[in-house]
């Protein structure tokens, strides 16, 4: 998504980037002609989202690792990091 000069400018003196994240994944959109208005004001989300956090928290927390392959901003694959396969996802070289 593209964020105009004055989105950067309001985000950086209002809002951490995560929470900003968070609202454009989980926040309930609301449709005017002009344009999408999103928030937490639905009770409904704002459990889907801490349920969504306690989740990650404890991913976090655990010694499990993920990876993820991106270029030209596309997300290419994802997965578990296994213990033959590096953080970059290249085989590692025979001993």
């Amino acid at each position: 998504m593209k964020i105009t000069k004055h989105a950067q400018a309001r985000q950086q003196q209002r809002i951490n980037p995560m929470i900003l994240d968070l609202l454009l994944m989980f926040g309930k959109a609301t449709f005017d002609s002009n344009c999408i208005y999103r928030s937490f004001a639905d009770r409904k989300i704002r459990k889907k989202l801490v349920k969504a956090l306690r989740e990650a928290i404890e991913f976090i927390e655990s010694d499990r690792n993920i990876f993820s392959v991106e270029d030209d901003n596309r997300l290419i694959t994802c997965g578990h990091v296994t213990n033959n396969k590096p953080h970059d996802g290249r085989k590692r070289r025979a001993k």
